[in-house]
């Protein structure tokens, strides 16, 4: 998905990826007690596991932005889901039936 994001030219600017990389490291140095717990924790320092998490973070948010893209005009309702799979439950029972004789 990330390929195709390039080739579409979907992009995730690098303020975005800073800002929910630190959102994570908010989040995770909460959770572990404090910044010297979870350094502790990761046996390196929040700088260096940002960095490391850096390139994840940003491939996660373009396949999310192409994801995005992807499904934007799509106007699925719950009825044409269920209509969907009624149809594919008749078909699958008319082949056992047919299977059958």
């Amino acid at each position: 998905m990330v390929q195709q994001a390039a080739i579409d030219s979907i992009e995730v600017k690098s303020d975005e990826v800073d800002n929910e990389v630190d959102r994570r490291m908010r989040g995770m140095t909460q959770r572990a007690g404090g910044q010297e717990r979870l350094e502790q924790f990761l046996g390196r320092s929040l700088l260096q596991y940002k960095e490391e998490i850096r390139p994840d973070v940003r491939e996660m948010m373009v396949a999310e932005k192409m994801k995005a893209h992807i499904t934007e005009k799509l106007n699925t309702t719950p009825q044409d889901v269920k209509d969907f799979l009624t149809g594919c439950l008749r078909t699958a029972c008319q082949l056992s039936i047919k299977k059958l004789k």
